[in-house]
This record gives structure tokens, sequence and C-alpha cells, in this order.
């Protein structure tokens, strides 16, 4: 069995730290320290423009139907960059809350799925931990 990454997932997360490290230098990151916003809205954009926020959805909700695998390199990449967005809340675990219940058929999350999972896929809207945390009680 070949537990190694496809070319794809090498070239996915080749392309993501390339981009890391032209767009959010650590003097990027350092300008967010102090912002009461505390993160980057101009490298939010640009990750959008790259697809990265649909990489995890299915293509059904406007998503490019990626596996787990790819989100986690892309997270990777993020965290050895320190980047200044909310990738991990918005995308990461809000995302995927819809979608699971899209999967497991829970009875309200599919509700959800088709207007919450393409806003999250294009960046319109963005979640914090805590607020999912409130949204799941």
């Amino acid at each position: 069995m070949d537990f190694d990454f496809s070319a794809d997932q090498y070239g996915l997360r080749d392309e993501a730290r390339r981009f890391l490290e032209r767009q959010c230098p650590v003097s990027h990151v350092r300008e967010f320290l102090d912002d009461k916003a505390g993160w980057s809205r101009d490298l939010w954009k640009q990750m959008a423009d790259l697809g990265w926020m649909a990489l995890p959805f299915p293509e059904q909700y406007g998503g490019l139907g990626q596996s787990f695998l790819d989100l986690v390199l892309l997270l990777g990449e993020l965290g050895r960059s320190l980047a200044p967005v909310p990738f991990l809340s918005s995308v990461a675990m809000a995302g995927q809350v819809p979608v699971l219940g899209v999967r497991t058929n829970s009875v309200f999350l599919p509700s959800m799925a088709p207007t919450m999972a393409p806003a999250l896929a294009t960046a319109r809207y963005t979640i914090s931990a805590g607020t999912l945390a409130a949204v799941m009680r």
C-alpha cells in the first residue's frame, strides 16, 4: 500500500508554500498582531481567488470536492507561514458542519449546506471559532 502523497497533493502543497512565502512574510504577519480584526482581508481575498476556500466542499455546493488530506496539506502550509486568516475556523471547522450533516443525513444540517457551503467556499462569509461553538450548543 502506498502512503505517499499524490503528484497533485505535492503540487498543492508546493504552490501554497510559494504563494505564502511571497504574500505572507513575517512582516505581514506582524502587521496584524495589534490589529483589532486580527486577520488580513487582502490575503483572504487572494486565497479565495486561488480557490482555497472551495477546496473541501462538494462540487454540488460550489466547491472543488477535494479530499480531507488536501485540506490538511493546505492547513499545514497556512500554519507554517502563521497566516493571519480565519481559514481554520471558517473552512476547516465551520465549513464542514453542513457538509458532514449531509453525509450523516442529519435533519437540521442538510438545510444549511446549500447556502452556507457556497458562501464559505467563495469567502463571502467567515466564521470564528467562538461563533461556531455557540451555534453547536
